[in-house]
């Protein structure tokens, strides 16, 4: 937050890091942080981290920058805090009263978790389900239009316990969600699934002890635990009555809540994601020679590492792409 405001007054230890630097809460994403955060516990980057994780959803693929592939506004964040101090439940609940404020029907359908197979995930964003009897495709189920849906798990080590299962495909196409395909599709024995356009996110929480022993030492390595966020949560504070928040009656919420609610019809201006125009977006000078320093200095960081730690921040550049790209969108609102 701005350094006039005393919203912020987590101390690093030896086992928790430093707070996220200013220039994380900006613009609109800011303001909406800080009327979430005052007057409570809640750690400010759990709250934002899991606002861009879900507003960046509800935008959809429409807007998009193309580097060695398509990069949208597909984020997966892990919130990580111990059980007792982590605030992981709290944070989100809060996040969750903006989003049904935006959008109700987004919040009730397009927030989902508890899936045990990636064929059971595909089946609620599907273009085409067929069914296969005898070796022979009979029943074909109608489109689902939207394609939007965020992945939500209170406890994140159960998504990676599904994906360790013999036979299962689970990590496979969380994978491919992530780099934002024109297709994914998924046979069994029992029916054959196949998206288009999809646009799914991850938003999950896991203490430290549930992270280092449920992630496979393949999951760590094959892809999957990089396409992740990884955000240390805990406390701020001690507060026994927090505010509560009117997003749909109060003058001053109301007004940020027409305003993300602009953006989200003006990048997603139709219910089915085919319908939905393109907005590629590209830097401006001042921004690309920023880019330039932050690439640059993120390659020098990441050199010659090896095992997890360079495991886990080697997609760290398309990471801040797209956090980059959910940032511009929300500038290009308050204008």
């Amino acid at each position: 937050m701005s350094d006039d405001n005393n919203l912020y007054k987590q101390i690093a230890t030896v086992d928790f890091p430093k707070p996220a630097r200013k220039e994380a809460f900006y613009g609109l994403a800011e303001e909406v942080t800080k009327i979430m955060c005052e007057g409570t516990e809640l750690c400010p980057e759990a709250v934002l981290a899991q606002f861009l994780c879900i507003f960046g959803n509800m935008i959809g693929r429409a807007p998009y920058k193309h580097q060695e592939g398509r990069h949208s506004t597909v984020l997966n964040v892990a919130i990580v805090g111990n059980t007792a101090d982590g605030e992981k439940g709290g944070s989100l609940n809060r996040v969750n009263e903006v989003i049904r404020a935006i959008d109700p029907k987004f919040h009730d359908e397009k927030l989902s978790g508890g899936h045990n197979s990636a064929e059971a995930l595909l089946d609620e964003i599907c273009h085409e389900a067929k069914n296969i009897r005898k070796g022979k495709i009979e029943i074909a189920e109608s489109d689902v239009p939207d394609k939007r849906l965020v992945i939500v798990e209170e406890e994140l080590s159960r998504l990676f316990q599904v994906g360790k299962r013999e036979g299962s495909t689970m990590s496979e196409t969380l994978r491919k969600f992530f780099d934002a395909p024109e297709v994914v599709a998924a046979k069994s024995r029992k029916c054959l699934l196949k998206v288009t356009r999809p646009h799914v996110s991850i938003l999950g929480d896991v203490t430290p002890e549930g992270l280092k022993a449920s992630m496979p030492t393949v999951e760590a390595f094959n892809g999957f635990a990089n396409r992740f966020t990884y955000i240390a949560s805990k406390r701020v504070g001690s507060v026994s009555v927090p505010p509560v928040l009117d997003w749909v009656s109060s003058e001053l919420l109301q007004k940020k809540v027409i305003q993300l609610r602009g953006l989200v019809e003006d990048f997603r201006p139709y219910e089915a994601c085919r319908d939905n125009p393109d907005y590629p977006m590209d830097f401006s000078p001042d921004g690309r020679a920023k880019w330039d320093d932050l690439y640059h200095d993120l390659s020098k960081r990441s050199e010659g590492l090896s095992g997890l730690k360079g495991a886990i921040i080697a997609r760290a550049k398309p990471t801040l792409l797209r956090l980059g790209i959910i940032y511009a969108a929300l500038v290009v609102t308050c204008n």
